[in-house]
């Protein structure tokens, strides 16, 4: 009789385990509301809105040269009314001037010693696609 009662605690404490590790596991992938989660950089949502937050650095900065993407250190995502994106990135100074037509894409970075110049930046951007909707709240750059 004691060997089946510490085969009965034994089998609790081993399904206890499963179904906590199984809702860890699941925490980790999915994306509930209100809780920010890590995602890649290299997501394509993460890019898409790497490129509306240097859209707005650019609109907000008085620097005559146009600024991009360096590369993105860190990257959260949480599910608001829409999606929120928290990034941080570092951002660097092209040779595109802003009162020229210019393509993003084919900018390339300052070479230039006195012109080159990156910034570490911290980004949030909200979008909230079925509204075309697309909010940059916070652009916080430093040297």
């Amino acid at each position: 009789m004691r060997g089946s009662w510490g085969l009965a605690i034994l089998v609790c404490f081993v399904l206890v385990d499963l179904t906590w590790n199984s809702a860890v596991n699941y925490m980790e992938r999915t994306t509930e509301p209100g809780f920010p989660r890590q995602v890649k950089t290299n997501d394509p949502g993460v890019k898409k809105a790497a490129k509306f937050a240097v859209y707005e650095y650019n609109n907000r900065s008085n620097d005559i040269f146009v600024f991009k993407i360096l590369d993105i250190d860190k990257a959260m995502i949480q599910v608001v009314k829409g999606l929120k994106y928290m990034l941080n990135a570092r951002v660097g100074r092209t040779v595109c001037q802003k009162n020229e037509h210019y393509k993003l894409k084919k900018c390339e970075f300052q070479t230039d010693k006195t012109l080159k110049k990156t910034l570490n930046c911290y980004f949030e951007i909200w979008i909230v696609s079925w509204l075309n909707m697309v909010k940059v709240p916070v652009v916080a750059c430093q040297d």
